[in-house]
């Protein structure tokens, strides 16, 4: 039988948090096309698509830290050429900076699975930022769900209160956010104060490194769709995770 190459996984971490976009989504065409090339020089079967992580950030991210890589990463997913898997910030640390161990590698490299058969399966996979809609004092942000799920927010104890602000991972640039609130299915509302010209989530600039037993990185949140499932390796239950954006205002 011929071989066939449908996929190439590529997980990229902190290395790319000062590419100026859209640098980092122009590497990522070089790179696929590059890699298509190889396999069909090789004479394999197939159009490989890249199956890619959201760059997370270590415990210390610093204001000079573009992380434009985020959203070159959303764009390049939004356009077809590759699937999210899954953010890196649900995932443990082992070392206070941003490295896993092994069970949280098998854990990460399962939701990467995971991503692929849901593909294969033709239920599409990738999770992006949200459209957003205003209405006075409201930013309403409708998430791209699919039929079968619905936006929740996990155990506010995840982080033990540290390393997070009030908001579930949400942040205003020019203002203040009043109140979070999943509003719709498919809908987060944020009642805000101020003029705010950008919606972070999971971007936060903030050092944790300090903090006692810390085993999470700086990019930190807590929404999340309510598909899951059990880990073979150990029973634990893994989620589709909303990855880290900004949108300007």
């Amino acid at each position: 039988l011929p071989v066939r190459v449908p996929w190439h996984v590529l997980v990229h971490g902190t290395s790319a948090r000062d590419e100026i976009s859209p640098g980092y989504y122009d590497f990522l065409h070089r790179y696929l096309a590059d890699f298509r090339a190889v396999v069909a020089g090789l004479g394999l079967a197939g159009t490989p698509r890249l199956v890619l992580t959201q760059s997370a950030a270590n415990t210390t991210i610093q204001p000079s830290h573009r992380w434009d890589v985020i959203a070159d990463q959303l764009r390049f997913c939004a356009e077809g050429h590759a699937v999210l898997a899954a953010p890196l910030y649900p995932f443990p640390i082992a070392d206070n900076v941003v490295h896993p161990d092994g069970e949280t590698t098998l854990l990460f490299s399962e939701a990467i699975c995971r991503a692929i058969a849901e593909e294969e399966a033709g239920r599409r996979w990738t999770a992006l930022a949200p459209s957003l809609r205003l209405e006075g004092s409201r930013i309403h942000l409708r998430f791209d769900t699919r039929p079968d799920e619905v936006l929740q927010l996990h155990d506010p104890a995840r982080y033990g209160g540290a390393g997070i602000d009030a908001h579930q991972g949400f942040e205003l640039e020019g203002g203040t956010i009043a109140a979070v609130a999943i509003t719709a299915p498919d809908t987060v509302t944020l009642t805000v104060t101020g003029t705010p010209t950008a919606i972070r989530y999971a971007f936060q600039t903030q050092d944790v490194s300090g903090l006692p037993g810390n085993r999470w990185t700086g990019h930190r949140g807590l929404l999340r769709t309510s598909y899951a499932w059990p880990a073979r390796t150990s029973g634990e239950t893994l989620w589709r995770w909303v990855p880290s954006f900004r949108l300007a205002l």
